[in-house]
């Protein structure tokens, strides 16, 4: 069985966000990354760390993540790793949680990561497990991410 692992850790925001910028989280995202590439299970050229370049707009780590989503295969795990800050808008429509990005800002929902769209491209992807780990406040109301499609 192989693994496909994606790292997404962003650490840095503007400074009129109202996002504060933890070089911590780019730290605990190398090592995510460091532990699983040194492990025979995943190796280094199944596991993708997105440098801080890819990380600043949505679309960027979107298309990390389906890339990985759509390169596992029947019998594959596949691994999404978010490190980072994580709010969750109980006013918005189909209320999720949210992963910041490098642009987001802080009241504006619209400029986060909706954990939906992360859920989505797993759910489509052929790998046998699929698991999403979210070191982020609010974390304790994602959904799961079973067969349950919107």
């Amino acid at each position: 069985m192989a693994s496909c692992a994606v790292v997404i850790g962003p650490a840095r925001y503007a400074p009129d966000s109202g996002i504060y910028s933890h070089p911590e989280i780019g730290n605990s995202a190398r090592l995510y990354g460091e532990v699983l590439a040194a492990d025979p299970r995943w190796g280094a050229d199944r596991v993708v760390v997105l440098t801080p370049d890819q990380l600043h707009e949505i679309d960027d780590v979107m298309t990390a993540v389906r890339d990985a989503a759509s390169q596992a295969v029947w019998g594959d795990t596949l691994l999404v790793v978010y490190v980072g800050h994580g709010t969750y808008w109980w006013d918005v429509n189909n209320a999720e949680v949210h992963f910041a990005v490098g642009s987001s800002r802080g009241a504006e929902p619209h400029t986060w990561l909706n954990s939906w769209y992360v859920y989505n491209v797993m759910r489509e992807s052929d790998a046998s497990l699929k698991v999403l780990i979210a070191d982020c406040c609010s974390s304790n109301r994602l959904q799961n991410l079973g067969d349950k499609k919107r």
